[in-house]
């Protein structure tokens, strides 16, 4: 509870601080954390790179001369997303693993210090991006299969809809990018563990809060609350949520046949209701760990600070570990749902295998079997 002590101490102008809370709550939240951790830290370690190399690999064949379209584009620019604060944070945990059981000065580096500060401030922006595009696109969808085939989404509508995504998400960050920053702290607190010896009160750079945060009376931590917890969590997924039972019921109304898409044929109908089908299994796969989140954000903002302390942050590595299982099954989704990604994929690893295997073998003839022909 030092964090608790902290913000009572450099901001008593907040009653909050005061709040009564269910000890027995607290306690069940906080035995989940061990399991969670646990979770989290093997996903992040061993399912992380499938999500990368997956998610990178559905961005370009997404984008091949077959399956090219705005919806596809912007299912690839989700992709893109999901990849990369994966890349990020993954890379930061290989590092902090490498360092745990040599945690010196010589370990506690600079450059793990800025690393682990950018993991900080961009995966919720990169996580809010997904959310809002993945919202983004069901719209889209929506309204594809509302209007019975006379709209399709275009690219200018993809490139502006992705702008201000972007800047909505990079905009909510700033208080974000301010609050953390690189201190300089006791070698045993970078270090997680008691102080020894042999640390001589050596300081090491390391990510923490910045004393900026505690001016006004927290106004800083209290905007961030605000502009990340609704920008990045809230508002995006309560969008998908909204979006993703529009679609559902539009795809029911398909089904059923009393307001079944009317495209030029058949089969572009068929296509376009499977592809449908498809993106609502990732809309709620993706509501499985954002909508969570994005109801605790909107009460850590509305509720005392003693709420985020005592019960939002015991759950994050549960939800952390939704999402790492949650975004790695995206190839997967697309394999199983979609006949069309099936065929790009099989001609994609087909045309790799015959260009292996008709290659032009290499000569065996010499330079000097050749000059002594020409003799």
């Amino acid at each position: 509870m030092g964090e608790m002590n902290d913000f009572a101490n450099f901001c008593p102008g907040h009653s909050p601080f005061k709040i009564t809370y269910s000890r027995s709550v607290y306690d069940a939240l906080k035995s989940i954390q061990p399991v969670a951790n646990e979770v989290y830290g093997q996903s992040t370690i061993f399912l992380s790179p499938f999500t990368v190399f997956t998610n990178l690999f559905s961005s370009v064949l997404l984008l091949t001369k077959d399956l090219r379209n705005p919806f596809n584009v912007l299912l690839s620019i989700m992709c893109v997303e999901c990849a990369l604060p994966h890349i990020i944070r993954a890379s930061s945990v290989y590092r902090q693993i490498i360092a745990a059981n040599t945690c010196t000065v010589e370990t506690q580096t600079y450059s793990l210090a800025l690393h682990e500060l950018i993991v900080f401030n961009t995966w919720a922006p990169f996580r809010g991006a997904y959310t809002f595009t993945t919202a983004f696109l069901t719209l889209l969808r929506y309204i594809a299969l509302k209007s019975k085939g006379k709209w399709e989404a275009s690219y200018s509508l993809v490139v502006s809809g992705v702008t201000l995504i972007a800047a909505v998400s990079a905009g909510a960050g700033v208080p974000l990018f301010i609050i953390n920053v690189i201190n300089y702290y006791p070698l045993n607190e970078a270090c997680n563990r008691p102080p020894v010896a042999g640390d001589n009160k050596t300081f090491v750079p390391h990510t923490g809060w910045s004393n900026k945060m505690y001016d006004n009376n927290c106004l800083l931590f209290y905007l961030d609350q605000g502009l990340s917890g609704i920008f990045h969590s809230t508002l995006p997924s309560l969008c998908l949520l909204i979006f993703t039972i529009l679609l559902a019921y539009e795809i029911i109304q398909a089904q059923k046949g009393h307001h079944a898409v009317a495209a030029r044929n058949s089969k572009k109908s068929d296509d376009a209701t499977k592809a449908a089908r498809m993106l609502s299994v990732v809309a709620i796969l993706t509501l499985l760990s954002e909508l969570p989140q994005g109801l605790f954000g909107l009460a850590n903002f509305i509720l005392p600070i003693g709420f985020q302390f005592n019960y939002s942050n015991q759950l994050l590595m549960l939800w952390f570990s939704i999402q790492n299982i949650a975004t790695s099954l995206n190839l997967i989704i697309y394999l199983v749902m979609s006949k069309n990604f099936r065929k790009a994929v099989f001609t994609t690893f087909c045309f790799w295998l015959k260009r292996k295997t008709t290659s032009a073998p290499v000569s065996a003839i010499s330079v000097k079997s050749i000059v002594s022909s020409k003799k």
